[in-house]
């Protein structure tokens, strides 16, 4: 290079230089930690999947797409910012459940409460009416029913009409409280009998409850299938790309 062309050429090597300084100093750090899953998510910078456990990444400053996604998640759409000189830009997100998964965990426990659950009060009630009505045939019923049979084998052993008169008498009396009780040791064996139709009605429905059910996105449905020919193998490539 000639020195008479260096002042014709200086301008522009000074413009290349200032350039050069500029690139060099357009660049940072992004350090990124994700929080609310055990698991790795997926995450994609720039359409590029990247790792994220408590990682630092050199990137070029400025504005960066940075999308973050997994199972039962809300999908990250989010834009950060690179700092230049070499600064460190830190990001800290936290997943979150989506809304239907979240209603889906307080159906599924709902549902696990009646299938586990025991009711006690029908069986408890059954046990009470059908001990009434044993307590009252065998307290006073069979009391009743063999004051009938004394007044009728006495009526079948006297003598006087008088006598007779007064063993009928006593014996339809005693037949009458006797017939009493025993509609009244039905009865309670009735509702001993619906308490148990209601107790098996009540297994039956939750025997039947349907199970919740959550459907979650596959990560297959965010997959694109991606054909080229390869030129050189005379073959045709399948390529795989993951889309958000």
């Amino acid at each position: 290079m000639k020195l008479k062309n260096l002042p014709i050429l200086l301008p522009f090597l000074l413009l290349l230089l200032f350039n050069t300084n500029i690139k060099a100093q357009q660049t940072g750090y992004l350090h990124l930690r994700i929080y609310g899953s055990k698991t790795p998510a997926v995450c994609m910078l720039d359409g590029a999947r990247i790792a994220t456990n408590d990682s630092t990444f050199s990137l070029a400053s400025g504005k960066h797409s940075l999308k973050i996604w997994m199972p039962k998640m809300k999908l990250i759409d989010s834009t950060i910012v690179i700092p230049q000189n070499n600064d460190t830009a830190k990001y800290s997100f936290l997943l979150r459940f989506r809304p239907e998964y979240v209603a889906y965990r307080k159906a599924y426990a709902d549902y696990t409460d009646t299938r586990n659950k025991r009711f006690f009060v029908s069986p408890i009630f059954m046990g009470l009416t059908i001990g009434t009505g044993l307590f009252i045939n065998n307290k006073y019923g069979k009391k009743q029913y063999a004051k009938m049979e004394d007044h009728y084998a006495t009526y079948n052993g006297v003598s006087t009409q008088a006598e007779m008169n007064v063993q009928k008498d006593e014996f339809y009396a005693a037949k009458k409280k006797y017939e009493r009780l025993k509609k009244v040791e039905y009865g309670i064996y009735s509702v001993a009998g619906v308490l148990a139709l209601n107790y098996v009605r009540i297994i039956i429905k939750q025997r039947r409850t349907p199970v919740p059910h959550y459907t979650e996105e596959k990560l297959f449905s965010r997959i694109d299938f991606n054909l080229y020919p390869d030129i050189d193998r005379k073959a045709l490539i399948c390529g795989l790309s993951l889309k958000f």
